[in-house]
């Protein structure tokens, strides 16, 4: 205790303010309001965007329809004849598999019985005729049987049952609970709809999988997590990336690791996917990358060079204006979703993620704990000049340690605030310093005006 107390004789009740400080900001911390996600969020940006992901393409290739596709067959949507067209064409190239990150929610418009309906100035016998001929979503199926091909699926928000009964998916799941606590469940932590948009049963029955295309996004719009796993009602369902690779290769089951913090990890033979407690990822960002594009309509031309599209896993989405839906990422880049999933495969294969463990936040407010006690103690003993040298030095000790932490490890962990509190420590008890100088500053004596010359 008298070591105690000599440490802290030069505040006396100074001491007292900047310990206040220090607990008000621990607990800031600990009730996280949005503004401190938002700060939190933006460090980990700056980490990504001074160290992007490089990635080569791998095993992945986007078929675009793209504004050139479209100058070439027409306005979207396509008859689903044509798609079932460029199905057999990635075939006959030697795609592994495909995955459609379209959802086909409705019946091909453009099928001959129902422009039958529609168009007005038919006569009766052609009319009929086009009534005989084979409906567009019964070629597209066929064409889905022949091939591995995975369907996508849109998550209704919690509550919103609009979109009816959710089917059944293809993927088995393996529950595995680590922790061995019965009244635990993996519905606990995983984010959780009320449904899902699907495809029609002709084109969901002849599909080999059936993924979830959900991103997350934060406050600010930026997707830097995506769900590997989300539960639609009282099904679970992988998300597009994770199907077409269990799909790929012919698996069953996907296994999901739980325990009572939440969700641990996925599962498939020969790979395991660290999450978070629910059930997502923190994507590697990578920049735009063209070199993972062919077109479709060149594919459906037949111009594609064999060895772009043989033996890979191909994604299928809309990119042109107007059609692709766009996302901006945590280093900046604007990019189509179809690309997100195809980054989230490659970070899958690659075993490339960014991880923020639970011990996290624990770590956090001891960082800002140790570092404020160290400023209290220590910085009462020295000039200003030494306060601000080492009050600098203890802000670049932790920003120092994230950034060896995300470029070594790929492990996030917040430095900004605990660096924010640092600073406000030390401005604190610099002036408090200050006080305590000028008070204890011998003051002149005011001179007797009689002895003034």
């Amino acid at each position: 205790m008298g070591l105690v107390r000599r440490l802290f004789r030069p505040y006396r009740w100074g001491h007292l303010i900047a310990l206040a400080l220090l607990a008000g900001l621990v607990l800031l911390r600990g009730a996280d309001p949005e503004p401190l996600t938002q700060l939190r969020h933006a460090w980990f940006d700056e980490l990504q965007r001074i160290s992007p992901a490089e990635r080569s393409s791998g095993p992945i290739v986007i078929v675009a329809i793209d504004e050139a596709s479209l100058d070439k067959y027409g306005q979207w949507p396509w008859p689903r004849t044509l798609l079932g067209k460029l199905i057999h064409r990635l075939k006959r190239y030697g795609t592994a598999a495909v995955a459609f990150d379209i959802v086909f929610s409705e019946p091909d418009r453009l099928s001959p019985e129902l422009l039958a309906d529609t168009l007005p100035d038919l006569d009766d016998d052609a009319r009929e005729r086009m009534r005989a001929m084979r409906n567009n979503d019964e070629a597209f199926a066929a064409a889905i049987k022949t091939h591995l091909v995975v369907l996508g699926q849109a998550l209704l928000p919690a509550g919103n049952h609009s979109g009816g009964a959710v089917p059944d998916p293809k993927t088995y799941w393996a529950m595995r609970n680590l922790g061995r606590v019965k009244t635990v469940s993996p519905s606990d932590f995983l984010i959780t709809g009320g449904g899902a948009v699907g495809n029609i049963a002709i084109l969901r029955d002849a599909a080999q999988g059936l993924g979830m295309f959900t991103l997350a996004y934060s406050s600010d719009t930026i997707v830097r997590q995506v769900p590997l796993v989300v539960k639609a009602g009282n099904q679970f369902y992988p998300t597009l990336s994770l199907e077409l690779l269990r799909v790929a290769t012919r698996q069953q089951t996907i296994a999901l690791d739980y325990a009572v913090g939440g969700v641990r990890g996925v599962l498939l033979k020969g790979l395991a996917i660290p999450t978070d407690p629910h059930g997502m990822v923190w994507l590697r960002s990578a920049a735009h990358d063209p070199g993972l594009y062919v077109s479709a309509g060149d594919v459906l031309d037949g111009t594609v060079k064999p060895d772009r599209l043989a033996g890979r896993l191909a994604f299928v989405g809309a990119t042109a204006v107007g059609l692709g839906d766009h996302h901006m990422t945590p280093i900046g880049t604007l990019i189509p979703g179809v690309e997100l999933h195809a980054q989230l495969l490659q970070s899958i294969l690659e075993g490339d993620f960014l991880t923020r463990p639970g011990w996290t936040f624990g770590a956090e407010l001891v960082l800002i704990l140790l570092a404020g006690l160290l400023l209290i103690v220590l910085i009462p003993w020295f000039n200003a000049a030494v306060i601000w040298i080492f009050g600098l030095a203890v802000i670049a000790a932790q920003l120092g340690l994230s950034w060896w932490l995300f470029s070594s490890h790929s492990l996030l962990l917040d430095a900004l605030y605990p660096a924010i509190a640092a600073f406000l420590l030390s401005v604190l008890l610099f002036y408090l310093n200050y006080l305590r100088l000028d008070r204890t500053k011998p003051r002149e004596s005011p001179k007797d005006p009689s002895q003034q010359v």
